[in-house]
C-alpha cells in the first residue's frame, strides 16, 4: 500500500505500518506473493502465485484452470495488490452480475477486512475507491459500452470465469489495452475448445498461457486437505477411475486442459456399443417417451422402454392430439400400465404435445408433461457434485448419456437411426456455465431428419421431480 493511500484514506493507520510499507513498496510492486503474505497475511499457492506473477511481466495472461484451484480467490488478491501498489484502475467482470457481486467481490471484501495492514479507501458493494483514477470496481457484462473509454496509465482488466464472457465484451475490452502498462488477466475453466477464451489460450504471441492442474495443488501433492474446500487427491483420483483419463470431463475439471475437438458429443458411440447388450435397470418396468410431431415431415415417435432398455419404436405421421392420446391408451393397455401409474407416460408438451396431455387428462390419465425448454428438474445427480443445465433437454440428454455409460440403459443395435440421432448432438456451455445441448434444428440440417427417436428415448428416461427417482446418477 502506498503511504499516500494510507495517510489520506484510512483513520486506522499506524505510523509503524506506514514506515514499513514505504520501505517494502518497491518490492511489493513486483512481488504480489510477498505482498499477499505481508499485507493480507495469506500464503498463495504456487499455481495462484504463478498467474499473479505473470501479470507483473506480461501484458495479457490467460489461465485455464481445473476445478477447486482457488482461482477466484487468487483473482481477488490480485485486484487488491494492483490498486494498493500503484495508482491505477482495476475493472473486473464475470459472466453474471451475481458472480461479480457475490463471489469475486465477496472474496475482495473478505480479504480487505482481514488485512494485516489497513488498506484504506472506501469499500463499497462492488467498488473500492482511493482517489481520482485510483480505484477498482466490478461491472456487469450486459453492455459492452461499460468496457470502453478506460485509458488510465495503469489499468488491469480482470475476467473471472472468462469462458462465459460474451464475445462483444472481449472486443470492447481490447480498446483499453493501448497503454504500455495496461494488463489483462482472463481466467476460467476450459469447458470447450472454442470461443474467445480458447482463442486467447491458443495465441501465445499475444497472451501468456498458464495451465492450473489439480495434480499440482498442495492438497493433491500432500494427500491431505491443507486448504479446506479446495480440490483433494481423493476426489481427483475417484474421477480418474470413474471417467478415465481421456474423458473430456477429466481433462477439463482435473487436468485443466481443453477437451479435444470432437470430444463434445453428448453420447459417445462407445457408450452405446458397451451397453447395447447388457445395459438395464431391473425393476424400472415400462415407461413411454412420446415425442410429438410439430409440423411437416416430422413424426410422432413412441419409445417403449422396459427397465431402461428400448424395446420398440412406434412412428406416426399426420395425427392430432386426440388420435395420439388414443394410441397411448391402447399401448398402456397392451403393456399393462394402469391408470394410477400414468406418470410412466412422458410427453413432450411443446406445441401439439400439450393437446395430447390434455386429452389424456380428460380420460383420467395424468401423464408426466416434459418441457425441454423449461429449467432442469434436478432429478438426476452427477458424481462430481451439482451440474447446472440450461434446460430439461440438456438435463435429460446428459442423464441418458450417463445411464448408458453406467450400463443402466441400452438401445439394441437394430435401432440404428436412433443411435445416429443420439451420437450426433454436441454439448457446450452458456455464459452462466450451464450445460447446453445443440438445438434440434441444427441437428436436423446435418442428418436431414429430426432426431425424434433420440428425443423419445430421452423422454422415456424422464422422472417426475415430486417422485423419488429410482435412478440417481452415481450417488
Amino acid at each position: 500500500m502506498t503511504s499516500v493511500a494510507m495517510e489520506e484514506n484510512s483513520a486506522r493507520d499506524n505510523k509503524a505500518w506506514v514506515g514499513f510499507a514505504q520501505k517494502r513498496l518497491s518490492r511489493w510492486m513486483n512481488e504480489p506473493e510477498l505482498w499477499a503474505k505481508e499485507v493480507l497475511g495469506i500464503e498463495l499457492t504456487e499455481p495462484q502465485a504463478r498467474f499473479c506473477n505473470s501479470v507483473v511481466t506480461n501484458k495479457r495472461t490467460v489461465v485455464r484452470s481445473a476445478n477447486g484451484m482457488g482461482k477466484t480467490h487468487g483473482a481477488a488478491v490480485l485486484l487488491l495488490w494492483y490498486v494498493s501498489t500503484r495508482r491505477g484502475i482495476v475493472i473486473s467482470t464475470a459472466p453474471t452480475w451475481s458472480h461479480v457481486r457475490l463471489r469475486l467481490w465477496g472474496e475482495v471484501k473478505k480479504l480487505y477486512n482481514k488485512a494485516l495492514i489497513p488498506l484504506g479507501g472506501d469499500m463499497l458493494e462492488c467498488r473500492w475507491k482511493l482517489g481520482d483514477y485510483w480505484e477498482a470496481y466490478g461491472l456487469s457484462t450486459r453492455e459492452e459500452s461499460n468496457f470502453q473509454g478506460g485509458h488510465a496509465e495503469n489499468i488491469l482488466l480482470l475476467f473471472d470465469e472468462a469462458q462465459g464472457v460474451a464475445p462483444k465484451i472481449w472486443e470492447a475490452a481490447e480498446s483499453m489495452m493501448v497503454g504500455e502498462k495496461a494488463r489483462w488477466l482472463a481466467i476460467g475453466n476450459p469447458l470447450e475448445p472454442k470461443g474467445d477464451f480458447f482463442k486467447a489460450f491458443t495465441s501465445p504471441d499475444s497472451w501468456n498461457p498458464i495451465t492450473l492442474s489439480a495434480l499440482e495443488h498442495p492438497n493433491y501433492i500432500h494427500d491431505r486437505e491443507i486448504i479446506p474446500g479446495a480440490v483433494t487427491k481423493g476426489w481427483a483420483e475417484a474421477r480418474r477411475l470413474e471417467w478415465g483419463e481421456n474423458d473430456p470431463r477429466y481433462q477439463a475439471r482435473i487436468l485443466g486442459v481443453f477437451p479435444e475437438a470432437g470430444a463434445d458429443r453428448i453420447v459417445p458411440m462407445a457408450y452405446l456399443e458397451k451397453s447395447c447388450e447388457t445395459g438395464s435397470d431391473e425393476g424400472e418396468g415400462y415407461h413411454l417417451g412420446i415425442d410429438v410431431a410439430r409440423f411437416g415431415s416430422d413424426e410422432t415417435v413412441f419409445a417403449i422402454v422396459k427397465d431402461n432398455v428400448l424395446e420398440e419404436e412406434i412412428r406416426l405421421a399426420g395425427k392430432d392430439g386426440n388420435e395420439i392420446a388414443g394410441r397411448v391408451l391402447k399401448e398402456c393397455e397392451r403393456l399393462g400400465i394402469p391408470r394410477k401409474e400414468a406418470r410412466r407416460i412422458h410427453v413432450d408438451v411443446i406445441g401439439v404435445g400439450a393437446s395430447v396431455v390434455d386429452a389424456l387428462k380428460a380420460e383420467g390419465w395424468r401423464a408426466d408433461p416434459v418441457s425441454f425448454a423449461e429449467k432442469a428438474r434436478g432429478t438426476y445427480k452427477e458424481e462430481c457434485g451439482p451440474l447446472d443445465f440450461a434446460n430439461q433437454r440438456a438435463e435429460l440428454y446428459w442423464a441418458t448419456r450417463e445411464l448408458l455409460r453406467l450400463g443402466l440403459a441400452s438401445i439394441p443395435r437394430k435401432f440404428g437411426s436412433t443411435w445416429e440421432e443420439l451420437t450426433e448432438p454436441s454439448y457446450s456451455y452458456d455464459r452462466k456455465g450451464r450445460l447446453l445441448v445443440e438445438p434440434k434444428d441444427a441437428i436436423k440440417k446435418r442428418i436431414n431428419r429430426s432426431p425424434d427417436g433420440a428425443d423419445a428415448f430421452c423422454l422415456a428416461l424422464a422422472r417426475k421431480k415430486s417422485t423419488k427417482p429410482t435412478i440417481i446418477l452415481n450417488e
